[in-house]
């Protein structure tokens, strides 16, 4: 009888003893459970946090770079509220960029913008020049920061007038053609090379620049005038690769009075898309506003005396001609100089009227 009793409290010690292993499991399943719930509400209060800020820095970026048509030059360092975040720029068929970490980009469809496709730093260099061609077609607006250096290799005129139009606080240098293949790798984000010959590229290595890394990093623009007077030409865009530089492609440029407005666009970008897309919409607007300049004129030539029409007559087919050039697709470096020339003519036209009894064109 005793032996019996001892067995049925064995048992029931036993079940008791598995229920209360059970109910601890139990706690820390739950435990776990819980604490999963609880990091995963602060991890996503985190990214969230850090999305509003990366955003917000995304707005205050969008008020500088998204400029007044009536704005004059100006130039500006923003300090980003999310340091080392990398901005991507982007322009084809839509133009776009966006902080790393934002909810959506930022569209600058009617903006003209040459940047770099990224950027990264706690500083963004901005700088807002007027584009006339002849009278004001729209600002035009140059993105970069002190991590991008650009290397002026060489003492032609065209790069001295690129030298002195970059930003102030843009990290520029200028070296002889010399030393190009021993220049130093100084360990920015971005190292251009800006050229006026692209002789001076071919099967060049950088000795210092060895590295998978590296090879990502280094790009060189040749700005290649056509003539003497260095205001249009060809600018050609290199990537490094291998060790060596490798064409990307070639597009043209024009400058109305050497204020370098498009070529410094290429050497701001470094990058033919962003290059062409950008200067395509800013001929898009100039063939805009020339037509309504044009409507303008004729308003006066149906009043004009006989002294006046002879003017506006040449007027008529300039203006003509600038949206001719300034509506071609793809246009070459020959339409660039037309353009340049009608412009100038359309200038000189122009000024010449204020002289005399006639209205002006513009």
């Amino acid at each position: 009888m005793k032996r019996h009793i001892r067995l049925d409290n064995h048992n029931a010690l036993g079940k008791k003893g598995f229920a209360l292993q059970f109910n601890w499991l139990f706690v820390l399943i739950g435990g776990a459970i819980l604490l999963g719930f609880f990091i995963s509400i602060i991890v996503n209060q985190a990214s969230q946090e850090q999305q509003k800020t990366a955003q917000e820095s995304n707005q205050e970026l969008d008020s500088v770079l998204k400029v007044s048509p009536s704005t004059t030059d100006i130039q500006k360092v923003i300090s980003l509220n999310q340091p080392n975040k990398e901005i991507s720029f982007s322009c084809d068929e839509t133009s776009e960029y966006s902080i790393e970490g934002s909810f959506q980009p930022s569209h600058y469809e009617y903006n003209a913008i040459f940047s770099p496709t990224t950027l990264a730093g706690k500083e963004v260099i901005v700088q807002a020049l007027s584009f006339d061609a002849p009278f004001r077609i729209m600002p035009v607006v140059y993105v970069t920061n002190k991590a991008v250096e650009y290397v002026f290799v060489g003492n032609s005129p065209i790069l001295t007038l690129l030298y002195n139009a970059l930003p102030d606080n843009a990290t520029k240098k200028a070296t002889g053609s010399g030393i190009l293949s021993s220049y130093d790798n100084n360990n920015f984000e971005q190292t251009v090379f800006v050229l006026a010959d692209e002789s001076g590229l071919n099967n060049l290595h950088l000795s210092h620049f060895t590295s998978e890394k590296d090879y990502k990093r280094v790009y060189a623009v040749v700005v290649k005038p056509a003539e003497e007077a260095v205001n249009y030409g060809e600018l050609i865009f290199y990537n490094y690769t291998g060790g060596r530089f490798a064409l990307v492609g070639k597009a043209p440029y024009f400058d109305v009075s050497q204020n370098m407005r498009l070529a410094l666009g290429g050497v701001i970008s470094h990058d033919k898309t962003i290059y062409e897309c950008t200067t395509k919409k800013i001929l898009l607007r100039t063939a805009l506003l020339t037509k309504l300049h044009e409507q303008r004129m004729l308003y006066y030539m149906n009043d004009a005396g006989e002294y006046c029409k002879p003017y506006y007559e040449t007027a008529k087919g300039l203006i003509e001609t600038i949206q001719q050039y300034a509506e071609k697709p793809n246009p070459t470096i020959d339409n660039f100089k037309s353009l340049l020339l009608a412009i100038q003519d359309l200038t000189n036209l122009n000024a010449y009227l204020i002289t005399t009894e006639c209205p002006r064109i513009y």
